[in-house]
């Protein structure tokens, strides 16, 4: 393979990989509401508790529950730590979903290595449970983030995700897990 079409070849594959971060979820946005006077808080208490109460879409998976998996990482000449090469983690996905809005807690644990950097915890920034698809942005413990993507069935999801730092594509992989309850 000459130089021209090695070039090719990578200018190819960037541009699949920021085809597949592009529309990936944005951080969510501050937990911090300022004080209001309290009419305005009872009134804006009730429209809260009644957005929070809406129902599922028609067809919508409930993917409220806890599940319990196994990640795998994905070996590959764009991924720069060649130590994760085939990397497998137990992990647990607490997650409290709300009309499409999902939220929860990450748990990472020893499978077949310890778990990247030490990021044993984490919790989900930013996720939206569509029609079949649940998309999850994992904020981790050393300021990287980890977007999964997964599609239920019944009590399972599979799917993948990738891991960013600073930008940059550190770690991406396939993940399953069944709901515990």
């Amino acid at each position: 393979m000459n130089i021209r079409q090695k070039s090719l070849t990578l200018v190819v594959a960037m541009a699949l990989l920021h085809g597949c971060t592009a529309g990936a979820p944005q951080y969510a946005e501050s937990p911090y509401t300022p004080p209001v006077a309290t009419a305005t808080a009872q009134g804006d208490a009730v429209k809260d508790a009644q957005r929070r109460a809406t129902p599922l879409e028609k067809g919508q998976v409930d993917v409220t529950g806890v599940w319990r998996g196994k990640s795998s990482a994905e070996c590959g000449m764009l991924i720069p730590d060649e130590t994760r090469c085939g990397a497998v983690n137990d992990i647990t996905l607490t997650l409290l979903q709300q009309a499409a809005k999902v939220s929860g807690f990450y748990k990472c644990g020893y499978g077949n290595m310890d778990c990247r950097n030490g990021n044993d915890t984490g919790k989900v920034a930013l996720g939206t449970m569509g029609i079949d698809l649940l998309q999850m942005r994992v904020m981790m413990p050393d300021g990287s983030d980890c977007i999964f993507n997964g599609r239920p069935k019944g009590n399972a999801i599979e799917g993948s995700y990738l891991c960013l730092q600073g930008g940059g594509l550190i770690e991406r992989g396939i993940w399953q897990a069944g709901r515990n309850y």
